[in-house]
């Protein structure tokens, strides 16, 4: 099936991947153009960004939390009524599990027969950029289709350094976003500032389309040269007819892979959105309550007045409804919460546990084993995800945790696991195994 996309790569983390997708995403839904996005690896926060340039979803691509098929599936399925995919790359071009270029935006290019687009940061350069594109294409060989130039100070900066690329490496240069304080994204302890969070996004994202100049001619003319690719994996997910799931989502639990819920959907469920920090509360007839990763920590003191929200889950707990927690939704669980700051806060007191936040980051892949019956995972079921987190959890007694996490060089146990409740800190694809989709309507 051959599907118009490309992938935004970059040489390095920070070199402007995600600021050049948005301004492709927007100057392609100018020219009426249907733009699907897509995020390559576990990121939570950039998929944002993209949903509020595009209009859509964005879905994450993730070649350790799934296989081949399984990529081509996602990609030709959430494809589907689309003019363009858009995929933006992780990391530098090259950057995956180790130093043979697997798992990297390159890995994936290969997989998926998709062309790329090479970000150039153009701040304090000139023939230099020739440079850094032939080492790319010493490597990317023929996938390497185009250049687009960030951090330019004007079209002269740009034609200098557009003439050394196409001059000396023969790979075209369509286009350049000019240096401008208003288009930048701001950062905090665990990446990005949230697209939610930004008051003015609106004017950030229009300063971001104006600073650039893009030949979307040529784009559209590289996305339509990728290759064919078509799978006969589908999620094998019974269905559990009208189910019901109520799914935190404001700016402290924003962190979820829209595949997850899309095979919710599948299987027969509706989804239902309340804001904890609104002191919204879930369905009252849920079957499910689906609390996910994002910003407890930042938002503490806004969750701690929203006492009807606490309630109602407590109220839940209490009449059997299944609850499923990751990460800040996990930390949300507890009984209290430390903030960025400091400051301790009231949890919905579920776990008895409390939250403290160090200077240390967790971060990587996790391959989640199962000790004994959860409401994810019988034991000995395994699934992949992500963990990443500043945060740490301490019970007011010592527990034995359901889960026991792999990295590559480690195991550490993890999570929470009583009643009709499970928690952990793992972001869970549910596509690397869907029996956890299934576990979670059926427990």
């Amino acid at each position: 099936m051959n599907r118009p996309r490309l992938i935004i790569a970059g040489l390095s983390s920070g070199s402007g991947k995600t600021t050049t997708t948005l301004s492709v995403i927007l100057k392609l839904r100018s020219r009426g153009l249907k733009v699907k996005p897509f995020k390559i690896g576990p990121d939570y926060i950039d998929p944002q960004f993209h949903r509020i340039a595009a209009g859509v979803p964005s879905e994450n691509l993730d070649l350790w939390m799934m296989n081949d098929d399984q990529i081509v599936y996602l990609l030709n399925e959430a494809s589907k009524g689309f003019d363009v995919s858009i995929i933006e790359g992780v990391m530098g071009i090259f950057d995956g599990f180790g130093s043979d270029f697997s798992g990297s935006t390159y890995d994936l290019a290969i997989r998926t027969r998709t062309p790329i687009l090479l970000v150039i940061d153009g701040y304090g350069i000139a023939g230099t950029g020739a440079a850094m594109v032939a080492g790319v294409k010493d490597y990317a060989g023929d996938l390497l289709r185009g250049v687009i130039i960030t951090k330019v100070s004007g079209e002269s900066h740009f034609n200098l350094i557009r003439k050394a690329i196409e001059d000396k490496t023969g790979v075209p240069v369509i286009g350049y976003l000019v240096r401008d304080e208003r288009a930048i994204l701001e950062s905090r302890h665990l990446g990005l500032v949230q697209a939610s969070e930004i008051v003015k996004i609106n004017e950030v994202l229009e300063a971001i389309e104006n600073s650039s100049n893009i030949d979307t001619e040529r784009l559209m003319e590289i996305a339509m040269s990728a290759g064919e690719i078509s799978s006969s994996y589908r999620p094998e997910v019974n269905s559990y007819g009208p189910a019901k799931i109520s799914v935190a989502m404001d700016s402290a639990f924003d962190f979820y892979y829209e595949e997850n819920f899309r095979i919710f959907r599948k299987m027969g469920a509706s989804l239902h959105y309340f804001s904890p920090i609104a002191n919204e509360v879930p369905e009252a007839d849920s079957d499910l309550i689906y609390l996910g990763g994002g910003y407890p920590e930042v938002f503490a003191g806004d969750l701690e007045r929203a006492k009807d929200t606490a309630d109602a889950i407590q109220s839940a707990v209490s009449s059997g409804t299944r609850i499923y927690a990751e990460c800040g939704g996990y930390m949300y669980l507890c009984r209290s919460l430390q903030d960025t700051s400091g400051h301790v806060y009231r949890g919905a007191g579920i776990i008895p546990a409390y939250v403290y936040m160090s200077d240390k980051l967790v971060i990587g892949y996790r391959e989640i084993l199962a000790k004994r019956d959860t409401g994810i995972l019988r034991a000995g079921e395994s699934a992949r995800g992500h963990e990443f987190h500043k945060s740490r959890i301490r019970f007011d007694v010592s527990y034995d945790h359901p889960f026991v996490f792999r990295s590559r060089y480690s195991s550490s146990e993890d999570g929470y696991s009583e009643g009709k409740i499970t928690a952990t800190y793992a972001h869970i694809h549910f596509l690397s195994n869907p029996v956890v989709a299934e576990n979670l309507l059926s427990s």
